[in-house]
């Protein structure tokens, strides 16, 4: 079993439920495998996908956080639980490919998680996700030895910017993530506005990382990025407002592709 401090209890607030693969949630599956509410980023084929691969228990490593109205989903997260491998740099450690999350069954994990990568959110309602979002940063960042905390996000508008602008790229990663690193540098990108304007630095971009022959993989030429979100609310509300004052919150490496002199983002 996983150490206490990292259980999660199946209901984190009145209104955070931890939507289990039982028949209590029956109501919460019906409504995620619907029309209206189902993942439209990585679109879940039916209720038995659903339950093997999005969901779990705690110490699972794919959980489903829900924000309820009632009876009603407002809005939805699907996490996804993993132990850091060892990497020369801890940027390096991050989930860099999304169809090895999609593809994975829900499992139980042997160790401590130290990773919690939020990989699809979907909102039904105004502010449904910021709230979810903001929510579980509080409940993952109450633990004694909290994980880290990163997203692994598209790149909506990448490929339509290089066409608009008629930016060269060469047939190389580095020209790839440099290209995307200067889009990222311009506030263009929706998903990038989100997730910096709730607090969250710019942690890696991740080449070949996006689901093959999807939308948002041709849409940002197969590049993904991981937003960090600091363990520290002081951190957060730092991010937030130097996010608000111009600056875009980044981890050294990307600074340097940035070509930014700003100060370290808030990471504590």
């Amino acid at each position: 079993m996983l150490p206490a401090d990292i259980q999660l209890p199946p209901t984190l607030s009145p209104t955070i439920v931890l939507v289990q693969p039982d028949a209590k949630h029956a109501y919460i599956h019906q409504q995620l495998i619907s029309a209206d509410k189902s993942d439209k980023v990585h679109p879940v084929g039916d209720l038995k996908d659903l339950l093997r691969y999005r969901l779990g228990y705690p110490g699972d490593s794919k959980l489903c956080f829900a924000l309820m109205q009632g009876t009603e989903v407002q809005a939805a997260i699907y996490t996804y639980w993993s132990c850091p491998e060892d990497a020369e740099s801890e940027w390096m450690k991050l989930p860099g490919q999304v169809d090895k999350i999609l593809k994975e069954p829900s499992h139980h994990l042997p160790e401590m998680p130290g990773i919690v990568t939020f990989y699809s959110i979907s909102s039904f309602v105004n502010g449904g996700g910021k709230t979810l979002i903001n929510e579980l940063h509080r409940a993952f960042t109450t633990h004694a030895n909290p994980p880290i905390l990163t997203t692994l996000s598209p790149l909506r508008s990448l490929r339509a910017w290089i066409e608009e602008t008629g930016r060269e790229i060469e047939d190389t990663i580095d020209s790839l993530v440099d290209a995307a690193a200067e889009y990222l540098g311009l506030k263009k990108d929706p998903v990038q506005r989100f997730h910096q304007g709730n607090g969250a630095y710019i942690g890696a971009i991740q080449p070949f990382a996006n689901a093959a022959g999807t939308k948002d993989d041709e849409d940002g030429l197969g590049l993904m990025v991981n937003y960090r979100y600091p363990r520290s609310a002081e951190a957060l509300q730092a991010n937030q407002a130097d996010y608000r004052a111009g600056a875009i919150p980044a981890a050294s490496h990307i600074r340097s592709l940035l070509k930014s002199s700003e100060p370290e983002p808030g990471k504590s």
